[in-house]
């Protein structure tokens, strides 16, 4: 604020960030000190500039965070009074999911709010969202596919709608077409790590069932659905060995046979620990012996654990596309030959860092390298670098749920 800016003009700004999109402001001083400006920070013409600020956001739905102090560190040192110091910092809440909503004119109207979860760990949450009239579609940012929701419940002229989030994961909701018609699953139980409950493109609920188990819906029209999945087989380690294979050039062996995965800092070859680029990690699986693992009816899933930090996944020749994110996990089951050996490839890419912490050790003329400022030196820590694991094949049931 600088101490110079009126609360109608503050107010505008709000209505100018909700207009484009913008999720809120922080509000803080430009200058180190007091402000420059006429109006004295915590002074009655400051709260009078402040409050209305304040009020005009929560009515917008913005979020507005302020600096506990006027600059860096003004709120700690020997130049701060006893009495003056601060007593408690109370926090009542903190919300780490994110959205966005854009309307779109129509009749009815299109309304689509992106969620996102803020945390580097798994959530499930349940969102209110100001709308009765349409049923909600998930939208996936990373896959592009389309799909109804199929457990919501409307309340207090409200649609609650809950959402399991991976680590920093997002979906777009969108809420087109009407709900009149639609039995919706208000409650959903059993199991609650083994399934993933979703629909098909007719709209139908269907479990996609990790293990063994029994799920039960209750539909908002008084309806229940059952789901029983077995014959589920247990997830297969893919423990090696693997061959992982370099590119030419990066000071780094041609190819190299690890027993078990490890992050490649830990190998006792300098060019490997210090390799950066895409290195391909290839492992043949040989059929299973259980006939379960055969059966054709199966989903099949390759779960790669921890990767720094992109990998391609490639089954029998065939691309899955790049996971840069976690969990890491695809669904291979196009390529899969459930009774002959498949040939799994894991091209990873990470971070320029090794390289560069290498190089600084190496006269010029011996650098992979080059650059006009390196940051790093010989004594850094490397950063954790390939294809860590575990991998796992995983298999799943999709069973639909019906009526009892």
């Amino acid at each position: 604020m600088s101490g110079n800016i009126t609360a109608e003009g503050i107010c505008a700004d709000l209505s100018a960030m909700h207009r484009i999109g913008l999720g809120g402001s922080h509000l803080f001083n430009v200058a180190y000190g007091e402000p420059p400006g006429f109006v004295v920070v915590y002074s009655d013409a400051w709260h009078a500039r402040v409050q209305p600020a304040l009020r005009e956001a929560n009515r917008l739905g913005l979020e507005i965070t302020m600096h506990i102090c006027p600059g860096w560190s003004q709120s700690g040192g020997p130049w701060v009074p006893p009495e003056l110091a601060m007593q408690e910092i109370a926090v009542a809440r903190t919300n780490r999911i994110g959205w966005i909503h854009r309307r779109i004119p129509g009749e009815p109207p299109t309304d689509i709010y992106f969620v996102c979860n803020r945390d580097p760990t798994s959530r499930c949450v349940e969102i209110s969202f100001r709308i009765t009239d349409r049923r909600p579609e998930f939208w996936d940012p990373n896959s592009g596919r389309i799909e109804p929701a199929p457990q919501w419940r409307t309340e207090n002229d409200r649609i609650l709608l809950p959402l399991d989030f991976d680590p920093c994961g997002s979906v777009f909701v969108v809420f087109r077409a009407s709900a009149a018609g639609t039995d919706s699953i208000v409650r959903w139980t059993g199991p609650g790590e083994g399934a993933w409950l979703t629909c098909d493109v007719a709209g139908a609920p269907r479990v996609t069932a990790w293990t063994n188990g029994e799920w039960r819906g209750d539909t908002a029209a008084g309806r229940t659905l059952l789901v029983r999945a077995a014959a589920v087989p247990a997830p297969e380690p893919l423990v090696g060995p693997w061959r992982v294979e370099f590119p030419v050039g990066r000071s780094a062996p041609p190819a190299i046979e690890l027993e078990r995965l490890m992050s490649l800092l830990n190998h006792p070859e300098e060019g490997v620990r210090h390799f950066s680029g895409t290195a391909t990690w290839i492992l043949d699986v040989p059929p299973p012996v259980d006939g379960a693992e055969q059966d054709p009816a199966l989903r099949r899933w390759l779960a790669l654990g921890t990767v720094n930090n992109l990998a391609e996944v490639i089954v029998n020749g065939r691309s899955f596309g790049v996971l840069w994110r976690p969990p890491c996990r695809v669904d291979v089951t196009a390529a899969w030959r459930p009774a002959a050996t498949n040939r799994v490839e894991v091209r990873v890419t990470n971070l320029w860092i090794n390289r560069l912490i290498g190089d600084s050790a190496r006269p010029q003329s011996e650098r992979v390298t080059w650059t006009t400022d390196n940051p790093w030196g010989p004594k850094d820590p490397l950063p954790e670098s390939g294809l860590i694991g575990p991998v796992e094949l995983r298999h799943a049931r999709v069973v639909l749920a019906q009526s009892p």
